[in-house]
This record gives C-alpha cells, sequence and structure tokens, in this order.
C-alpha cells in the first residue's frame, strides 16, 4: 500500500519570507484524492434515473451526500490520520491548509468525468437487492412476507380466513397446534405479521368462532429477532 503524504494531494505554492501560500488541486492530486476515497468504499451509482453516493464499509451500505466525501477525506483522513504520519506537514501547516480550503472554496471532490472513472459503481443484483429494499417500500414489503410464506411452510402452519374470530376479520391467519387446543396464531396487519396464543375448542373453530382464550406474544414479528419468542414454542 502507497505511503501517501499532503504532497500527493495538493500542489503548494508557499513563499516562507512573505508567508504566501497558495493550494492547488492539479489532475494528479485530484485523481489521488479519488483513489483514496475509492479505497475507503465511497462510490456512487445509478438507481432508476437517480444518482445515489454511499460508503460502504464491511458489506454494508451507507447512503450519504456528496458533501460527505469531502468532509471524511478533509476531516477523518487527512487531520485525523494523515497528519499523524506525515514527514512533511505539521498541525500549523494542515491548519494553514484547511483555511485556505475554506476561504478560497476549493473543491475536493467534484462530480467531473474524474470523479466517474474512479467511482462509478455498476451494482450487482446483490447491490440491487440491498439498495430495492432501502428505497422501494413495495420490493421490500414483498420481501419480507415471502420470508414470512416461506417460515409458515417450513414450519407446517396451516392457514384459514378469519371470518369470525376477530383477529384480523377478512384476512388470512396462519396457526400451528402447540398442544391440545392451544394454537400459535400469526395474522397480517398492513405490511407487518402479529403473533398470539390462542385456545379454541376445536381447529374448525379458528376464523369461525372468537377464541376461548387469547394472549399476544409479539406485535411486528421480526423473524430475525423475535426468534426467540417462538422456539420453545416449535420444538
Amino acid at each position: 500500500m502507497k505511503n501517501w503524504d499532503f504532497t500527493d494531494f495538493f500542489t503548494f505554492d508557499y513563499n516562507k519570507k512573505n508567508d504566501y501560500f497558495k493550494v492547488i488541486i492539479n489532475i494528479d492530486n485530484r485523481a489521488n484524492i479519488y483513489k483514496i476515497l475509492k479505497e475507503r468504499g465511497f462510490g456512487f451509482l445509478k438507481y432508476r434515473n437517480r444518482l445515489l453516493y454511499f460508503r460502504k464499509v464491511d458489506g454494508i451500505y451507507n447512503f450519504i451526500t456528496l458533501q460527505d466525501f469531502e468532509y471524511f477525506f478533509l476531516r477523518d483522513f487527512l487531520e485525523k490520520e494523515l497528519l499523524l504520519k506525515s514527514k512533511i506537514f505539521k498541525a500549523k501547516d494542515f491548519e494553514k491548509l484547511f483555511n485556505e480550503i475554506v476561504s478560497k472554496e476549493i473543491k475536493l471532490v467534484k462530480n467531473d468525468n474524474l470523479f466517474k472513472y474512479f467511482l462509478y459503481k455498476i451494482p450487482n443484483e446483490k447491490d440491487l437487492h440491498i439498495i430495492n429494499l432501502k428505497f422501494d417500500f413495495q420490493y421490500k414489503i414483498d420481501y419480507e412476507n415471502k420470508k414470512f410464506i416461506d417460515f409458515f411452510e417450513k414450519n407446517e402452519f396451516r392457514k384459514v380466513l378469519d371470518l369470525k374470530s376477530n383477529i384480523s376479520k377478512g384476512n388470512l391467519v396462519y396457526y400451528k397446534n402447540l398442544k391440545s387446543k392451544e394454537y400459535i396464531v400469526f395474522n397480517k396487519i398492513g405490511s407487518q405479521y402479529d403473533s398470539w396464543i390462542a385456545k379454541f375448542n376445536k381447529e374448525m373453530d379458528i376464523g369461525n368462532a372468537m377464541p376461548v382464550y387469547i394472549k399476544c406474544l409479539k406485535l411486528n414479528f421480526d423473524l430475525k429477532n423475535d426468534y426467540n419468542f417462538l422456539k420453545n414454542y416449535l420444538k
């Protein structure tokens, strides 16, 4: 890995005698800025006629703004990382650099052709799935719903239309016998599933009669985080 220093990212015109200090970012400097950003997981992609800027860390996408690219490079990389190991820059030099960038409104990151060359990403199928879950509400609902349907099939739940039980009247409910007359029941309301422990005199009453007893197990059930509520029942 290259040992970077400030002169890789900036060209300086500095006259110590009259304290003249000027910062230039040439094409090579800017390319190096974009290389660092790419190394640290920054990039952008096109999604349904819009640009999405991101930073990907440990496989997780964080969607950000273009200004976040600059903030990371200036504050996190230059000030908190590079300055500590620089052979040519000290804190007072960074202060001059920072003031010059701010006062002259020097753009560290531009959405130019060089930026596109280094940081454009074509999303693969896995990327698109993650992005759809984030930005497509209906896609997320359909995906979560399929996970529940697969779960019900795997664990041999049955389904019935709730006509009179008032658990989710007019909608499908999914149930599984636990013991004797006790059942675990799931109903879907909107985009979420709620779970219950209910007692019916007979299986045919599910959906056709009010339960003898019903207790809420977990509202807005999450298969990943709430499975502990179920595992003792599904043994």
